[in-house]
């Protein structure tokens, strides 16, 4: 039987990078009191954008491990338009690592500014629940290999803030 962290070698061929964008537009129910987007509203929109890419890249049932971080850099008021790019960047045995950017867009004016960037951890899961092989991550150009070598940046040091917590049920299952 295969063990957790045992990639199957030659079973499954590299595959290009992916990114998805999806968009959506701040509503009154989506704001506080401040009439800007919810944090945990964004972070829903993150989650979701993060849930395509990665099962579009493995075509597999995906869970949300962990989200690695999340920089809020400015708010997003109501009725501007959510725009959101999510490019995975780096792959695991069962994990793959997406990058997400939002942007906020005054809709008048068309002026977008970068409002948050987080970092969010997919698994691949069977149909028992249990983590899956993901296609290994094709890196060709410059840009892809910065971006992995970002990814695998980030992945250590999870790892590292992991060891210093002690393992959990979920990182266990899902690590």
């Amino acid at each position: 039987m295969r063990q957790k962290n045992e990639r199957v070698s030659g079973t499954l061929p590299p595959k290009k990078a992916l990114s998805v964008e999806t968009n959506d537009i701040v509503l009154p129910g989506d704001t506080n009191k401040y009439n800007t987007l919810f944090g945990g509203r964004l972070m829903e929109m993150v989650d979701k954008a993060a849930a395509i890419c990665s099962a579009r890249y493995c075509h597999e049932e995906v869970v949300t491990a962990s989200i690695e971080a999340v920089d809020f850099h400015i708010p997003i008021k109501e009725g501007y338009f959510v725009r959101i790019t999510a490019t995975l960047i780096f792959t695991g045995t069962s994990s793959m690592l997406v990058r997400v950017r939002v942007l906020g867009e005054e809709p008048v004016t068309g002026k977008s500014e970068h409002c948050c960037t987080a970092y969010v951890t997919m698994v691949a899961i069977d149909t028992g629940g249990k983590p899956k092989a993901v296609p290994p991550l094709l890196v060709e150009t410059e840009e892809e290999k910065l971006d992995r070598e970002e990814g695998y940046r980030i992945r250590e040091s999870t790892q590292k803030r992991r060891k210093g917590m002690g393992e959990t049920h979920s990182e266990k299952r899902f690590g």
